[in-house]
Formats: structure tokens, C-alpha cells, sequence
């Protein structure tokens, strides 16, 4: 049996910066790394990697569109916030099963506090509150140094904070600037900023991936994490978990009759796209084409009022 890692994390009062760094051009975390799960794919190999990276996207997803969906939808927004939260929850079971309840809770209650932060710029962006706005930002900047040094100890330092802090900038900079411009009523780059979001979430999970099964290679029996197989299944993974939001979101946005539909009809076929670049990948362009085609024309004729 493997042991499960023990730490204290201790929290200090920290400095925090007004921009909440929105004035930065995303930066991949890792990008050049591979996600590691186990050659076998199996649920004993693959259970904490996959399900970690899985629910880093689910988590990405869900909270974009509970910001965006706050001035819209107004009556929604609780159950909108808890679907997030569920999330969150199953984010820190897969965590747990790491390194413990101890870690467990130190991670959610970490986790969720930006989660909080979040909905805070939301409500004073609806109430036209500035001041609140800029205090959302500094509560976000302190998150981000005491998620980071969350993962620099529970890794051991094989997550370091400073690149694990330069991630959560990107994460927080591609959210707000997505609800910002959903505000705006520019829902191209909204959903552009989606989307971007998912990718990076991937490439966080990717990273802390890494780290886990390099903590404890026993538990993923030793496995090779850097296998074409892998990283198609990532791919994959990553691919259609976007589509089933993307698709939740064009239909609501249809069904409310929202501006915004044309732009979240376009995001989901942007994504079909890159579902038939990987079907392509394996079985050739003409599958990759043909697979793409039904949704398309699927999307073609849509029209709810």
C-alpha cells in the first residue's frame, strides 16, 4: 500500500497588487510537458492523474460560465454557483486521494476561496461598483500565492510556486478578460477566452499530473507517462469534455434567445474542428472530415426562440 503524504500548509499575510493582472498576455505553464498517467490505461494506473486533469477542465468550464451567465441569469446563478462548488468537491476527492483528508481540506478550502472571489467581481461588476471590483482582484492576487505554495509543499517542490503562480495568473487573466468582454457584448473573444481557458486548465492538470506520478511512481506501477497513446487520450479527453459544455451553452443561449448565440454556435464548431484534427490524426483526414459534417449541419439548422 502506498502512503499518502502529509504536510501543514501555514498561511501568512501577503502583499497584494490592484491590477488583479489583467494586464498580462496569457503564458503556458509547461507546455512541453506530457501528461502522465500509466501505458496500461487501466483505473488503477490512470485513476488520480486522469481524474485530476479531467476535473481541472470541468472546473474551468463551469466557473467562465457561471460569470458570464451572473448578469443574464439572474434566478439561475445559485444553481449555476453550485455546480461549480460539486465540482470543486470532486476536484479535492481526487486531490484527497493523494495526499490524504488533511490535504484534501487544505486544498478545497483554498480552492473555493477564489471561487468566492470570483462571484464577488461578478456581483460588484452587476451593482457597477468599482471599488468592489478592485478588492475581487486583490483577494484573487492573495489566492494565487497560497494556492502555489499549496502545491510547491504538496508536491515536495516538484510543482514549483513561482511556476504554478505564473499558471494562475494566466487562469485568473483568461477568466475575467472573458466575462469582461461577455460584458462588453464582444462574445467572439468571450468565447475565444473560453476555450483558451480549457487549453491552459489542460495544461495545469498536465503539469500537476507530472508531478504526482513523479512523487509516487508505485502508485502508477512505474509506467511510462510519454506515450502517443496518452497523449491522443488526452486529447480526446480534453476535446469532448469542451463539447458537451460548448453544446449545453449554444442551446441555453438559444433558448433565451441571447445575443450571444451566433458566437457560442461558433465555438462549438471551432471545437468540432479539433475533434476531427485527432479522429484525422489516427484514421486520416477524410474520416476527420466526415466525422465533422452531421454536427455541422446540425448547427446550420439550429434556431430556438
Amino acid at each position: 500500500e502506498i502512503k499518502q503524504s502529509s504536510f501543514s500548509l501555514t498561511t501568512q499575510p501577503i502583499s497584494t497588487r490592484t491590477n488583479g493582472g489583467t494586464g498580462r498576455q496569457p503564458r503556458p505553464l509547461n507546455a512541453n510537458k506530457r501528461i502522465c498517467y500509466g501505458s496500461k490505461h487501466d483505473d488503477t494506473c490512470c485513476r488520480t492523474a486522469h481524474r485530476t486533469r479531467y476535473d481541472l477542465n470541468r472546473t474551468c468550464l463551469l466557473g467562465s460560465r457561471s460569470d458570464e451567465k451572473r448578469r443574464r441569469w439572474r434566478g439561475r446563478f445559485d444553481q449555476a454557483s453550485g455546480a461549480l462548488l460539486a465540482n470543486a468537491d470532486d476536484l479535492s476527492a481526487a486531490v484527497g486521494s493523494v495526499y490524504g483528508d488533511e490535504g484534501a481540506a487544505q486544498f478545497d478550502e483554498i480552492w473555493k476561496s477564489h471561487i468566492g472571489y470570483f462571484v464577488d467581481y461578478v456581483t460588484a461588476t452587476a451593482e457597477d461598483n468599482q471599488e468592489g471590483k478592485d478588492q475581487a482582484l486583490a483577494e484573487l492576487e492573495e489566492y494565487k500565492v497560497e494556492q502555489s505554495k499549496f502545491f510547491d509543499t504538496a508536491t515536495g517542490g516538484l510543482l514549483p510556486a513561482a511556476a504554478v503562480q505564473e499558471g494562475l495568473d494566466v487562469h485568473v487573466d483568461q477568466l475575467i478578460m472573458a466575462f469582461d468582454a461577455y460584458v462588453a457584448g464582444d462574445f467572439e473573444q468571450a468565447y475565444s477566452l473560453e476555450r483558451e481557458s480549457i487549453q491552459h486548465m489542460s495544461m495545469f492538470a498536465e503539469s500537476l499530473s507530472i508531478a504526482i506520478t513523479t512523487q509516487f511512481p508505485e502508485k502508477f506501477e512505474n509506467t511510462n507517462p510519454d506515450t502517443p497513446a496518452i497523449d491522443l487520450r488526452a486529447t480526446l479527453n480534453t476535446t469532448f469534455t469542451e463539447h458537451a459544455g460548448l453544446a449545453a451553452m449554444a442551446m441555453q443561449d438559444g433558448a433565451d434567445g441571447a445575443e450571444s448565440f451566433d458566437q457560442a454556435s461558433a465555438a462549438l464548431l471551432a471545437n468540432a474542428d479539433d475533434l476531427s484534427a485527432a479522429v484525422g490524426s489516427v484514421y486520416g483526414e477524410e474520416a476527420g472530415a466526415n466525422l465533422k459534417k452531421p454536427g455541422s449541419r446540425t448547427l446550420a439548422t439550429l434556431s430556438i426562440t
